[in-house]
């Protein structure tokens, strides 16, 4: 588990980011009076957060990244924070970070409550383990950012609507959004790239589950989890409504593909949350493996 002032070190440079992001809304300031120094200091933080990443699960997690829960919520608030960057520095006018740097923080927060959750150590099969981690890593970062894009792309829908900054523009006078043809085509790669990395991790996440069958494992049953089911049913689904709009020319309606991509995440939350609080076999909270991880690294040390 990542020290407390580690998290709290890069924790608190979002935070401090997300303050400023306040302060432009609310008031008018230019933002080319600090922006070199403000990215300076907001790609700093990101290398010290992947920095700590590295330095903890690389090389006192026996080379395994992703291979718990923790490591998994800081790598997506990671990923979230390189979004951000290049938000930053491609669109520099807008309020991003009003909307990104939350779910940082949320995942950052998220990340002390599963604690030191690992997931299955199953199988042997660690270049498929990793490649099904990695795109089910990937597919959570791309709806995210789904989420957040489609929830600015209403927002703006409303203020061009009511020609105002915002609803309760009292509260963020200065708002300014991405056009609405920016966040469309943004809902739109983003919830196509998320079904393909969705794609790879069902596929590769069965072809797990029938390589321990064949190895005699007792814990192969694809449709014994109720994660291998979330997800399996959530890729059906993304197929059958990407399908649907495409066939009926509305694939590039701004307005369906936002809600889709609204739906995705929602989706995939409840998803996680029952893998979480039903303790599914992705997650085993258990000590004895924490206790043989300890071991293992005071006898790195030793040596």
């Amino acid at each position: 588990m990542l020290c407390n002032i580690e998290i709290f070190c890069f924790s608190t440079g979002y935070l401090i980011a997300f303050g400023l992001e306040l302060i432009r809304s609310r008031r008018q300031i230019n933002i080319d009076n600090f922006f070199a120094l403000f990215l300076v200091a907001v790609i700093s933080n990101s290398f010290v957060h992947f920095a700590c990443l590295i330095s903890h699960f690389l090389f006192q997690n026996n080379m395994q990244i992703v291979s718990g829960m923790q490591g998994w919520f800081l790598l997506l608030a990671w990923g979230l924070s390189l979004f951000y960057i290049y938000c930053l520095i491609f669109h520099s006018n807008k309020q991003f970070g009003l909307f990104i740097l939350p779910f940082v923080l949320l995942l950052i927060a998220g990340s002390f409550c599963v604690g030191e959750t690992f997931f299955s150590e199953k199988t042997t099969f660690q270049l498929i383990r990793g490649l099904h981690g990695i795109s089910l890593l990937i597919t959570t970062l791309l709806v995210l950012i789904g989420f957040v894009t489609g929830g600015m792309y209403f927002m703006q829908k409303s203020r061009l609507k009511r020609k105002s900054s915002l609803p309760g523009n009292s509260l963020f006078p200065n708002v300014n959004l991405p056009t609405l043809e920016w966040l469309q085509i943004a809902n739109r790669r983003s919830i196509k790239l998320s079904v393909i990395f969705l794609g790879i991790g069902v596929l590769s996440g069965f072809d797990l589950n029938f390589r321990m069958i064949n190895a005699g494992s007792n814990h192969g049953n694809p449709f014994g989890d109720a994660m291998i089911v979330g997800t399996t049913f959530l890729f059906g689904i993304m197929i059958l409504l990407l399908s649907i709009l495409s066939w009926t020319n509305r694939l590039n309606d701004g307005k369906k593909i936002a809600l889709l991509t609204i739906f995705c995440f929602l989706f995939l939350l409840i998803i996680l949350l029952i893998g979480i609080l039903n303790q599914a076999p992705h997650w085993k909270k258990t000590q004895e493996l924490v206790r043989q991880q300890k071991l293992s690294a005071a006898q790195s040390l030793i040596k």
